[in-house]
């Protein structure tokens, strides 16, 4: 199977197809919650390949996500559908920052081990590179067992996908697990 976009990552995301997520809303459904069912802090992205960069905002108070997500549409940045705004990680209590793919060496893997406080996209420029046994041995030492189980489920239905994921020294996401799954991408 394949992933085409990362629009159709998202739709499928949202169905858990990919395992562990965190809370995604829309911009209209943010607009329209009360501030007690709003996360502490907000991420803003679009689910365009390719997308404007300002969209990207992370880590924002709720209300100001929603006046970034505001200006974007009003300055036709973005239209309000294409915007994804989840519950921001905890990325203090990160433990690994991956991308993980199938390959002749049974798995290889980029990795960061000490990106406490860093998003993915900030821990690209501290990523070593591991395979086989190695990269198995850090992932099962990170990942509890129905992340493990669900990294092993998607390399098996995705094998030419490279998987985007973080773990973390807590339970996060909507299924409680200690690892989110950030892409499942062949675009």
């Amino acid at each position: 199977m394949r992933v085409d976009s990362k629009a159709e990552f998202f739709a499928r995301s949202q169905r858990l197809e990919f395992g562990n997520r965190l809370r995604q809303f829309t911009f209209y459904e943010v607009c329209a919650l009360p501030s007690s069912q709003l996360p502490e802090k907000i991420s803003v992205r679009n689910c365009l390949v390719g997308g404007d960069t300002r969209v990207q905002r992370y880590r924002l108070p709720p209300l100001e996500a929603v006046r970034h997500c505001r200006m974007l549409i009003q300055e036709g940045i973005v239209k309000g559908p294409e915007l994804i705004l989840d519950e921001s990680a905890p990325d203090d209590r990160v433990t690994l920052q991956a991308e993980v793919m199938n390959s002749e060496r049974f798995i290889d893997m980029r990795y960061a081990l000490d990106a406490r406080g860093m998003g993915m996209r900030q821990a690209y420029d501290q990523m070593k590179h591991a395979n086989g046994l190695r990269a198995v041995t850090i992932l099962k030492e990170r990942l509890d067992a129905p992340s493990w189980d669900n990294l092993c489920r998607i390399l098996q239905e995705y094998p030419d996908s490279v998987v985007e994921l973080s773990a973390y020294e807590i339970p996060v996401g909507v299924l409680g697990h200690n690892a989110l799954f950030w892409e499942v991408r062949d675009f």
